[in-house]
C-alpha cells in the first residue's frame, strides 16, 4: 500500500502529467500504469470484491476511492481521485 500512496503523490507532483481535473488520467505514463496495477492488486480481493480495509487506508491518506461504474453485483470499475484527475482501475 505504501508504494501506491507514494505513486499517487508522485503523479500529483509530476509536471509531465497533464491536469485532467475530474476526468480519467490516461494510462500513458509509467507511474500511472504502475498505480493502476497496484490499485487492482490491492483494492480488489481474490474473489473480485472491494477490499474495504485498503480503501479505508487510501481514504485516510486523503484519496477518495469510489465506483466509476457498477451494477447490481457491485463495482465494475473503481476510481481514485487525485489532484491531477482520476485513476481508473478494475
Amino acid at each position: 500500500m505504501d508504494r501506491l500512496i507514494q505513486l499517487l503523490k508522485l503523479i500529483e507532483k509530476n509536471d509531465v502529467i497533464q491536469d485532467y481535473e475530474d476526468d480519467i488520467i490516461p494510462a500513458q505514463h509509467p507511474d500511472v500504469i504502475e498505480a493502476i496495477n497496484l490499485a487492482e492488486a490491492l483494492l480488489i480481493t481474490n474473489n473480485g470484491d472491494v477490499d474495504w480495509y485498503s480503501v479505508d487506508v487510501l481514504r485516510a491518506e486523503g484519496y477518495a476511492v469510489f465506483p466509476l461504474e457498477k451494477d447490481r453485483f457491485g463495482w465494475l470499475i473503481g476510481g481514485i481521485a487525485t489532484q491531477k484527475g482520476t485513476i481508473s482501475f478494475g
